[in-house]
């Protein structure tokens, strides 16, 4: 086809490599070797893209192909093409083997194709609809403001931990927006329910930490009494998360059968939007979603959405500091729409949110910093 190759004796997503290069920033000096024989080092590391950017298009062209002992990755900047491929998702399948290892929890919409993922698509999408969205809304408001007073009181010492601190304020909208549960921003290790030695929060929190381990390590693994204390804790954590979610799917089968509407959450609506689906279909398991399928959806749920937006909050915390004039221009429109009123009063989701155009401006597309 004549695209350039790039041959490199390693994938990006190889677990063991992802470690080794981790914790072994040395090799990184490798990309440096003479003749270009260090080139690969530059694109065989996890989140590569977003560091080199266009840069190995500038040299290569806008698609190159990067061969390695496990797969072959077709590299491609040409905004045609990309839509062409992500039209035709029939015929440019997702990489199986590689979305296999986050199946931790069972198969979910993220880590399946074909008739299977138009199966979940059709069952995990009525989940984020606009009642989610309120619900979102309300508990990111409140968050929001006691990690603004955490800030506050700290004075002109500020904070050095944003990037922790939303990912603190994150994980407990998951946790209220997914599961119903909710937690104080300022509270420390929370007490866990009769039956369990870890919090829900506290157990979701280690899962999502170290998901790169729960990739390498089965859960049985990790239980095992050989194993260092940490590993031990974040097998227990797999335990108890898999029962609060057991305990949540049987909790909600039980309100079905009695009629009971559901909370407003993600993963009462999951269930239910299954239990509905089973029902209008003659084959239980083609229709609705087993089990298992329901907690690994659950699970990609909330690695999806943890870290990624923990992490652009923080982003726009820092860019917002950094140019002052931004953050002028986005308080303008939160004073025009909000007043001296409540952001977090019933309703304001619905009202005000569709008026909030600068905000979604600097979290969608940050202007020119």
């Amino acid at each position: 086809m004549g695209f350039p190759i790039i041959i490199s004796p390693v994938s990006s997503f190889d677990p063991l490599w992802i470690l080794t290069y981790k914790f072994l920033p040395i090799l990184r000096l490798l990309k440096w070797l003479p003749f270009g024989s260090g080139t690969f080092l530059r694109c065989t590391y996890m989140g590569w893209q977003f560091e080199e950017k266009y840069a190995f298009h500038e040299q290569f062209g806008d698609a190159f192909i990067l061969v390695t002992p496990s797969t072959n990755e077709l590299v491609i900047a040409d905004p045609d093409v990309t839509t062409e491929i992500l039209g035709r998702r029939k015929e440019f399948l997702k990489p199986a083997v590689l979305y296999k290892h986050f199946d931790i929890f069972g198969p979910s919409v993220n880590t399946v194709e074909g008739d299977t993922w138009q199966r979940h698509r059709k069952i995990t999408a009525p989940s984020f609809n606009e009642r989610t969205s309120s619900s979102v809304w309300s508990e990111a408001v409140q968050q929001a403001v006691d990690m603004l007073q955490g800030w506050v009181q700290r004075r002109h010492e500020g904070t050095k931990e944003t990037v922790g601190d939303t990912a603190l304020l994150a994980l407990h909208v998951l946790t209220y927006a997914g599961f119903g549960m909710k937690y104080s921003y300022s509270s420390g290790v929370q007490r866990p329910q009769p039956g369990f030695t870890m919090s829900y929060r506290d157990a979701l929190s280690l899962v999502l930490r170290h998901v790169t381990i729960l990739i390498m390590f089965s859960r049985a693994f990790l239980g095992l009494s050989i194993m260092p204390k940490k590993l031990r804790d974040l097998g227990q954590a797999t335990k108890e998360f898999q029962k609060y979610m057991e305990e949540m799917l049987a909790r909600e089968r039980q309100l079905i059968s009695k009629r009971v509407p559901g909370q407003e959450n993600l993963i009462s609506a999951l269930i239910r939007a299954s239990e509905e689906a089973k029902e209008l279909g003659e084959d239980e398991s083609v229709q609705g979603l087993q089990d298992e399928e329901i907690f690994g959806n659950i699970f990609i749920y909330n690695l999806a959405g943890h870290e990624t937006t923990a992490n652009a909050v923080a982003f726009a915390i820092v860019l917002l500091a950094a140019y002052p004039e931004w953050q002028d221009w986005i308080a303008e429109e939160i004073e025009f729409v909000f007043g001296s009123g409540q952001t977090n009063k019933a309703g304001a989701y619905e009202a005000a949110f569709p008026r909030l155009r600068r905000c979604l401006a600097i979290m969608v597309r940050l202007p020119d910093f």
